[in-house]
């Protein structure tokens, strides 16, 4: 390789860590950056399909791919586009350069129609990680956060062991969480669960006189609801006042005569009764 063309891999690696792409797309793109090839570059992102031709020119769809990859990577996000979406025209099957418009296009902040290129790209490649990665990225964006979930989801079915898209989903998981429970409060600011997430939360935090308070204003505001006399039975046993876990408990077994961990902490009470 020339000194010429050592320089020009350099200059790209550089401009893709500057660039910070994230994901597979952004590991894609720095091992295309060692390559100053466009077709090369494009066998690096996606093993394998350099093969798919155009009928009507006869040239290496990939070509136009990897040229458009290269401007990627220099952030030149428009001209990336427009050969891309060549790319698509001429393979309309070819899931590789929808992933990267997607890509494109959340940079440029058009997020719904990055969604719909990434569903697209999903759609042609279902066990294609770089495409729901992306995918997830844009409903993340959008607001659609029980989509994200369930990208993540598929991903950790297909890759297990990797403890990459454990966290991610976790993450999403805890993003819907924090968005279910502002919309409670907005909608509800004085209902009952409400009150009880208040009350999990200090008890979380070690704040028990707090939580104690939240937990009966939680009864109060729904006597029927399931779950809070028990919670307060608990702290009641780990304050060591029995007699007060006693009375909850029985208001817990009141409401669900079934429910087998009140039954078991009425049980214990019992045993350790002098």
């Amino acid at each position: 390789m020339s000194a010429y063309h050592h320089r020009r891999r350099a200059q790209n690696w550089a401009e893709v860590e500057r660039a910070g792409h994230d994901g597979a797309v952004r590991r894609a793109l720095l091992e295309a950056a060692r390559e100053t090839d466009s077709r090369a570059s494009v066998r690096l992102l996606w093993p394998g399909k350099e093969t798919a031709t155009s009928a009507r020119a006869g040239r290496v769809v990939p070509v136009r791919a990897g040229s458009a990859a290269l401007r990627l990577i220099h952030g030149d996000n428009e001209q990336a586009l427009a050969q891309f979406r060549e790319a698509v025209r001429l393979n309309v099957n070819y899931a590789a350069p929808r992933v990267l418009i997607g890509s494109s296009l959340l940079a440029l902040g058009r997020v719904k129609e990055a969604a719909v290129e990434l569903e697209a790209a999903v759609k042609i490649d279902p066990r294609e990680p770089s495409a729901r990665l992306e995918l997830a990225r844009a409903y993340d964006r959008a607001g659609n956060l029980r989509g994200a979930v369930e990208q993540f989801r598929q991903l950790r079915q297909q890759a297990p062991r990797d403890p990459e898209y454990a966290y991610q989903l976790g993450r999403a998981y805890m993003k819907l969480t924090a968005w279910c429970i502002g919309e409670i409060t907005r909608v509800a600011p004085d209902s009952a669960r409400v009150y009880q997430m208040l009350a999990e939360n200090r008890l979380a935090q070690g704040r028990t006189g707090e939580a104690v308070r939240a937990y009966l204003k939680a009864a109060a505001a729904d006597p029927r609801l399931p779950g809070i006399h028990l919670a307060l039975a608990q702290i009641y046993v780990r304050e060591g006042k029995p007699g007060e876990a006693r009375g909850e408990i029985e208001q817990e077994l009141a409401i669900m005569p079934e429910n087998a961990m009140a039954l078991a902490f009425r049980q214990k009470l019992d045993s350790t009764r002098p």
